[in-house]
């Protein structure tokens, strides 16, 4: 008996608006018997009408209406209800109050109850010039949709009625004279060759999930039409086993079995199978159309099978029966001549001679192309994925999805296994990450009888085999791509290991492999044929489905071993050094690599390391992932690496071989690199001792590790020690390479640096000159090594304040690593970073931003936005819109970073209590003391850990702590702070250096906001005569102790004094910046109160206005230091009688304060307290009270009960009360 399925067609209803212009409109869908429609009704509109006004009249409004007809009282429910269905108003009308009547669907249905309304649309617009159609075209295309829409054997029985608008007459004539000359599908049939349609043979699809831009694809290539019924069509859907080509295939013949005259299913899978499939339907065929032997055949078997396979075909190839669909299912065999697989056959020699028909092949053999059409199928999108979970396991998990990346057959498997042994989700997900072979096997017994041929254990054994026999070296190629990440392989991931010593105990295969690209791409070839791989478009890489990768792994036992040690030493010996073009970017790429070899040496390190011939290779390839490990910034997996490194050298050459010491000293640099510092000179020591012991003292490797702790000491504070280590590891370098040799002028370098910090500026610039010398000499002013000393110039000169010469070195050795290196290579992004701190330091806040920006897009895309040197540059930017006054910016920068150290260093690491620290800055300058507090105190606590009390950048945080208690108006406290400070920066520097200068400066600022006058002037001089001597009188450090003199000075009332060294500051400062610097229009605004001091009110407001007119510009209205000189403004306004001016500038800095700091903020109360002395001389008491009582709140919380400006601050509150 034939079987009929439901039209999915029929399912949509129209609207007004939604009416398609071209094609099957459904109006009413009708069938409200639950039986479907009686009847198909189809109006087919005239030239250049449109396809929805076309059908509709005018009626008189609703209250006109005499319901005087049944019809029309059910129209009027029926268009309500319509029209909501639409999204419409109630009633649809005209200007004049008329009502639309769309009368195929508001009038017939009452006439005909149990049709099927439908339009029919073509392009009639005549008036449009590339409008290009004919009544044969227009009658075809009719003929099509009715034919899609009428495809069942149920639906090619229903009467169907036309209705014919003016033109629309002629194109359902034209329809039916065609379909009665080429008997199409419009109730007409050919029935002699009619066979009913049969599940025999065909798979069993439960519940398909609609892949509906594939099916309509089939559809367009495979349904018959009027215009080419007399060419054969021919679709093939190719892909990776388990990918749903039959159950697409399946869903699409039962859908439109109606189409076709007959529907055979053939088994592809062998040629037994597929001579049995074709003989077998001889019996299915119409009586007198065949032999009765041939008919008989499936049930005797009496006839020679081949003959009925001939009988078969010729009978699909007689004339007028080309209506039929043959579908050749798993055609995965490779056919070739001289046949390798004797069940391998040609698919085209089983086609019927005839032109005529159509036939669908599914294939893993992607060449099968070049028969006709083709698709490529994909997995499924994630909808899809989970709506195949649902029918087996009855709900969806996005996870589990996931995981097996829309491979049809896994996800259906998965599911029903878990519904079958009540697993749960995450269960399900352990197994398959750490037990996927027994996994499957469970999953594979779990499964029913007619599916274990298409298990996830069984479906690729078959194209496997057909693989191997016809090239091992592909077979090979896909078992080692198991051992290494599945997304993406390419030639010149293999092709460095044979450059290895060790090339000639690799496998004979992989060496035709990797060493000619041809042969490489022969095995490609394949394995893209037999769909095991996919190509990336535009690119010469190829992936894997994750599923199948997997498969691989598990799927063979033999050389696991070979394949594992094969997978590192490719990983290990593709990765660059740092002198390759875009050496970070082939880092980045073999990441995913590196972490998946990684992972297996986790798992199976002790097979790994068991093999002795096998051993030493695998250390020296762990030692190479380390190193990109480490320069990817994953610490963690770099000191494994290393680790393993080290055991294997050990093992194989025992703890003190130079190799062994080569992993040692690299993990010196490790640790060093965590803030691990116990550790790492642990390493070098050892590294050290191995050396002396090994090469002797003067050795060049032993001087290596020399030098690597004169870094380490250095890094420790210990100046002396790393000092000695550099002078012994010169006086090395200088003996045995002699003076201009590059490794000498690399410790020559690393002295200057020393200098540097030690405040030694002369030392410093004659090494570092003398090293550019040497390098200009050995390598070219280009060299790379050439640069690095000029970048190290630039930074030296920075310090100065030198800053046209700093910029010259900088701009030098940016426009060297752009030309050797690229733009985007992180040693040129290094530069750019530096320019930006450069620019920062100049005020130059826009070009600054621009260079930290590409800094931090090169970065990101080099390092990924996690490594730590992409986090340096982030937390620059938070230095500089903390400059800004930005301080929301500001705080996301510096959490990302904190964020991002932590995760790469860890909470305690030495980069992470940088950014703690400079949060503290941050917090501070925002009022929020308590987090400052626990910043700074977070920080020290750190650095006394890892470095020690006395370490310099211990007592910066030590120094900060003191700003801050200074702040709160903690004078003891932060006394105390800055007194530590001090001893520890004069023992570690020297009472000349510039950061004990600094400390020196800050007790002057301390003791002249506690009246201690003289000693805040001892300071000053003391702080002022060694800058003098360390930088220059005109160096910008040495500028600004000069004006906290003249505030001295000015509280001091001398004012001739104060006005000398504010004179010299803006001097030296326009000279140094330029007279629109920020630091500059400070000195300006000094004088601006220097002026209202004296009583100078016309040159105070000068000035005032001058800084205020330059902090706009620079910084914008709102930026905190424009408010300072606003607030100012405000303060000689009220000297001057200027009330109204002066509570307009007040007004402004504290609306500006308030939206910069908040509330609470100490400036924002500042003004208040200002703003309330303003309202207090006008006699405003009310509003001078609720101010005065703000700011006491705000004083007390943030200063304490005690504080001179909280009790200042209740003076003026209680004399207002009074008042």
């Amino acid at each position: 008996m034939s079987q009929s399925y439901p039209s999915q067609a029929a399912t949509t209803m129209c609207s007004r608006g939604t009416v398609k212009t071209t094609g099957l409109n459904i109006w009413v869908s009708g069938g409200h018997n639950h039986n479907g429609p009686e009847v198909d009704v189809v109006a087919v509109q005239g030239l250049g009408a449109h396809p929805y006004y076309t059908w509709v009249g005018r009626q008189t409004p609703v209250e006109e209406v005499k319901p005087t007809h049944r019809h029309r009282l059910n129209y009027f429910r029926r268009r309500e209800k319509n029209a909501q269905a639409d999204g419409l108003p109630h009633v649809a009308q005209t200007a004049s109050g008329a009502e639309e009547v769309m009368w195929l669907r508001d009038l017939l249905p009452d006439l005909i109850p149990d049709a099927r309304i439908m339009t029919y649309s073509y392009e009639s617009d005549w008036r449009r010039a590339d409008v290009k159609t004919s009544l044969r075209k227009c009658g075809e295309q009719l003929l099509n949709v009715l034919h899609q829409n009428r495809s069942t054997e149920k639906e090619g029985r229903r009467p169907l009625v036309f209705i014919g608008h003016s033109l629309g007459g002629l194109i359902i004539k034209t329809a039916l004279v065609l379909a009665d000359h080429e008997a199409h599908a419009v109730g007409t049939e050919k029935e002699s060759f009619r066979v009913d349609f049969s599940l025999q043979g065909i798979p069993v699809v439960k519940k398909f999930v609609a892949r509906n831009a594939e099916t309509t694809r089939l559809t367009q290539a495979l349904l018959p039409t009027s215009t080419d019924q007399m060419r054969r069509k021919v679709f093939i859907v190719h892909g990776l086993g388990g990918i749903g080509k039959t159950q697409l295939s399946v869903e699409f013949t039962r859908k439109y079995q109606g189409s076709y005259s007959a529907v055979f299913w053939i088994d592809g899978s062998s040629k037994e199978r597929l001579r049995r499939s074709i003989a077998d339907l001889a019996s299915r065929l119409p009586q007198h159309q065949l032999s009765e032997g041939s008919r008989n055949y499936s049930q005797n078997g009496s006839a020679n099978a081949d003959e009925v396979v001939e009988d078969v075909l010729k009978w699909l190839s007689q004339t007028s029966n080309d209506q039929w669909l043959l579908i050749f299912d798993n055609v995965d065999r490779e056919f070739s001549v001289p046949s390798r697989d004797p069940e391998a056959f040609d698919v085209k020699e089983y086609f019927p001679t005839a032109d005529q028909g159509s036939i669908l092949i599914t294939s893993r053999l992607a060449s099968l192309w070049q028969l006709g059409t083709d698709i490529k199928l994909e997995p499924v999108n994630a909808l899809q994925g989970q709506s195949i979970l649902e029918n087996s396991l009855g709900r969806s998990v996005e996870e589990l999805v996931n995981l097996l990346q829309g491979l049809p057959l896994a996800i259906n498997q998965a599911g029903s296994y878990l519904r079958n042994t009540n697993t749960s989700v995450h269960e399900y997900i352990e197994l398959y990450d750490q037990t996927w072979e027994r996994l499957m096997r469970m999953q594979h017994r779990s499964m029913l009888r007619e599916d274990a041929d298409r298990s996830i254990l069984t479906t690729w054994t078959l194209s496997f085999n057909s693989l191997r026999s016809q090239s091992e070296d592909a077979a090979n190629l896909l078992m080692l791509w198991a051992f290494l990440h599945n997304q993406d392989l390419w030639y010149e991931l293999l092709r460095p290991a044979l450059d290895l010593e060790i090339a000639d105990k690799m496998p004979s295969w992989f060496a035709r492999c990797a060493g000619d690209k041809l042969d490489f791409k022969e095995c490609i070839g394949l394995l893209l044929e037999y769909s095991f791989i996919d190509a990336k478009l535009e690119s010469s890489s190829f992936s894997m489905h994750t599923v199948l990768h997997h498969w691989c792994f598990h799927a063979f036992e033999e050389d696991k071993a070979t394949m594992s040690w094969l997978a590192v030493v490719i990983v290990a010996s593709a990765v660059p050094s740092m002198t390759v073009l875009h050496y970070s970017l082939i880092q980045r790429r073999l990441l995913p690599h590196c972490d998946q070899v990684y992972l297996m040496l986790q798992r199976h390190s002790q097979e790994a390391f068991k093999n002795r011939e096998y051993l030493l290779s695998l250390s020296g390839a762990c030692h190479k992932l380390g190193n990109l490990y480490s320069d990817q910034g994953k610490m963690k997996e770099a000191e494994d690496m290393f680790l393993r490194a080290l055991a294997g050298y050990e093992k194989a050459w025992g703890p003190e071989h130079t190799s062994t010491l080569g992993t040692v000293n690299n993990l010196g640099l490790l640790y060093s690199d965590q803030g691990k510092i116990k550790e790492a000179e642990d390493m070098y020591l050892r590294a050290l001792a191995g050396y002396e012991k090994a090469w002797g003292p003067e050795h060049t490797s032993t001087l290596g590790t020399v030098n690597n702790l004169g870094l380490l000491y250095k890094d420790q504070g210990k100046i002396k020690e790393a000092e000695d280590m550099y002078l012994r590891a010169l006086a090395g370098y200088e003996k045995a390479w002699g003076p201009e040799h590059t490794s000498t002028l690399d410790t020559v370098n690393n002295l200057g640096l020393l200098y540097k910090d030690q405040g030694k500026i002369k030392e410093a610039e004659d090494i570092f000159l003398r090293a550019l010398a040497g390098r200009e000499k050995a390598w070219g002013p280009e060299h790379t090594s050439t640069l690095g000393t000029v970048n190290n110039l630039g930074i030296l000169y920075s310090d100065q304040g030198k800053m046209k010469e700093a910029e010259d070195m900088f701009l030098r050795a940016l426009a060297g690593y752009e030309k050797a290196w690229g733009p985007e290579h992180t040693s040129t992004l290094n530069i750019v970073n530096n320019l930006g701190n450069l620019y920062s330091d100049q005020g130059k806040m826009k070009e600054a931003e621009d260079m930290y920006l590409r800094a931090l897009a090169g970065k990101e895309k080099a390092w990924g936005p996690e490594h730590t040197s992409t986090l340096d540059t982030v937390n620059n930017l938070g230095i500089l819109y903390e400059d800004q006054g930005k301080m929301k910016e500001a705080e996301d920068m510096y959490l990302r970073a904190l964020a991002g150290r932590e995760k790469a260093w860890g909470p305690e690491h030495t980069s992470t209590l940088e950014t703690v620290n400079n949060l503290g800055l941050l917090y501070k300058d925002q009022g929020k003391m308590k987090e400052a507090k626990d910043m700074y105190l977070r920080a020290l606590a750190g650095y006394e850990k890892a470095w020690g009390p006395e370490h310099t950048s211990t007592l910066d945080t030590v120094n900060n702590l003191g700003l801050l208690y200074k702040d709160q108006g903690k004078i003891k406290e932060a006394e105390d702070m800055y007194l530590r400070a001090l001893a520890g920066y004069e023992k570690a520097w020297g009472p000349e250096h510039t950061s004990t200068l600094h400390t020196v400066n800050n007790l002057g600022l301390l003791y002249s906001d506690q009246g201690k006058i003289k000693e805040a002037e001892d300071m000053y001089l003391r702080a002022l005569a060694g800058y003098e001597k360390a930088w220059g009188p005109e160096h910008t450090s040495t500028l600004d102790t000069v004006n906290n003199l003249g505030l001295l000075y000015s509280d001091q009332g001398k004012m001739k004094e104060a006005e000398d060294m504010f004179l010299r500051v803006l001097a030296g400062k326009e000279k140094a910046w330029g007279p629109k610097h920020t630091s500059t229009l400070h000195t300006v605004n000094n004088l601006g109160i220097l002026y209202k001091d004296q009583g100078k009110m016309k040159e105070a407001e000068d000035m005032y206005l001058r800084a205020l007119a330059g902090y706009e510009k620079a910084w914008g209205p709102e930026h905190t230091s424009t408010l300072g000189t606003i607030n100012n403004l405000g303060l000689l306004y009220k000297d001057q009688g200027k009330i109204k001016e002066a509570e307009d500038m007040y007004l402004r800095a504290l609306a500006g304060r308030e939206k910069a700091w908040g509330p609470e903020h100490k400036q924002a109360l500042d003004t208040r307290y200002n703003l309330g002395r303003l309202y207090k001389a006008r006699s405003m008491f009310g509003n001078a009270v609720q101010l005065f009582e703000l700011v006491v709140q705000g004083y007390t919380k943030l200063l304490g009960p005690e504080h001179g400006e909280t009790l200042e601050a209740l003076n003026q509150l209680e004399n207002c009360e009074v008042d």
